[in-house]
């Protein structure tokens, strides 16, 4: 475990997270840079976030997963990016596939092979209704997403 982020036999985590036909990947270790965009670009899940008692031993905004989410707001700051159809990438470590760990457990559902998305609760309120998080057309497969399908 590295003092800067989430690190296994000291190779980083990498996720992509994915909206609107747009592709961004995050890395572990980037908790400064994280909470500094989400803070801007989605300032409700930000807040949120922050309210969650860590799981593990490094911070949740550390995590590969709400980096990516960062990177992807960020360069298409632009773009009209609705959270709510951001699509999460299985976590990588150099080839190997892992599923998320029990910090992002808390705000990402999904499985390891088809990939994550943000659990309803951490959508901004007005989404929480208009969303059925249950709909397979609005969170496709990892097939169906990588256009396999």
């Amino acid at each position: 475990m590295s003092s800067f982020g989430r690190t296994v036999d000291k190779v980083r985590v990498e996720v992509t997270a994915k909206a609107s036909g747009k592709y961004e990947s995050g890395q572990s270790g980037q908790a400064s840079k994280t909470k500094t965009i989400l803070s801007k670009c989605a300032p409700e899940l930000y807040s949120e976030l922050s309210k969650l008692v860590k799981q593990e031993i490094w911070e949740i905004f550390d995590c590969a997963e709400p980096n990516a989410l960062a990177c992807l707001l960020d360069k298409n700051a632009d773009q009209d990016i609705k959270l709510a159809n951001v699509y999460f990438e299985f976590a990588r470590r150099e080839y190997e596939a892992k599923p998320v760990c029990k910090n992002c457990a808390l705000w990402l559902e999904g499985k390891l092979m088809s990939g994550y998305k943000i659990r309803k609760e951490f959508l901004p309120k007005e989404v929480q209704k208009e969303v059925d998080l249950n709909n397979n057309n609005e969170f496709p497969s990892l097939a169906e997403a990588m256009g396999k399908k």
